[in-house]
């Protein structure tokens, strides 16, 4: 409420049609007061006289974790055709073991960015990726292949990306939990280098995954193959 002071001879004016004046009669030569109450305009801020403005609302926010990161892996012993799952790749992230048998992710979707590999010096290595695709009826029948010829020693990284339309590539769920992303063949005592990003669980669950030999209630990083030949470094892991 607010008090304005005015002579007994004027009026108060009427601010807006649906405020309400009240005027309350005063002895001649003396003030009176005028009691006009400001009506409240929900979502609005009043300027003046026919102004208003629109209040600012707070903006809407993705609320879901979203994380960026990398896990060096070694493999420890010559791999061909190693298979990786939805689930090891939501293994690097880490999991909460819930029995000795299982352990419950705790991202609940992801993405691949890169996979990045540093050969041993060997005399002849070899290293391939095979990246699923996300369709299976309106494809053709292609496969690309990069191979290093023998007698060639490579020192720097092999950098691999996942092309276009390729699962990988994609945002993907717990729906291809047991579904091949990729496949990898390459020499033991390689390096392999992760680079995925990930939403914590939120509006999705954790999932289940089986595990081999894990204490409950701890956290592991799981073996990206499913023959638990690429392992974590640094990191607590259990056998899939």
């Amino acid at each position: 409420m607010t008090t304005l002071s005015v002579k007994s001879k004027l009026k108060a004016e009427s601010h807006s049609s649906s405020s309400r004046s009240t005027q309350v009669k005063a002895p001649e030569g003396k003030e009176e007061k005028v009691l006009i109450p400001y009506s409240v305009t929900p979502l609005c801020l009043q300027r003046g006289r026919g102004e208003t403005s629109t209040m600012s609302l707070p903006p809407t926010l993705q609320v879901t974790p979203r994380i960026s990161y990398t896990i060096p892996y070694r493999i420890t012993s010559a791999i061909s055709g190693g298979s990786v799952t939805w689930a090891s790749l939501a293994g690097a992230l880490g999991v909460i073991a819930t029995s000795s048998s299982s352990a419950s992710t705790l991202c609940s979707s992801l993405f691949v960015r890169k996979v990045t590999v540093w050969l041993p010096s060997t005399t002849s290595s070899e290293c391939i990726l095979d990246w699923v695709s996300a369709l299976t009826a309106f494809v053709p029948d292609e496969s690309r292949v990069s191979a290093i010829p023998d007698g060639i020693s490579v020192t720097r990284a092999l950098v691999f990306t996942p092309p276009r339309k390729s699962l990988a590539s994609l945002w993907m769920n717990s729906a291809l939990a047991t579904t091949p992303i990729f496949s990898i063949s390459a020499p033991e005592g390689s390096i392999l280098h992760l680079s995925m990003q990930a939403r914590l669980c939120n509006v999705e669950g954790p999932t289940t995954v089986s595990v081999s030999g894990a204490t409950a209630g701890k956290m592991y990083y799981l073996p990206l193959d499913t023959g638990s030949v690429i392992v974590p470094l640094g990191l607590p892991t259990v056998a899939l």
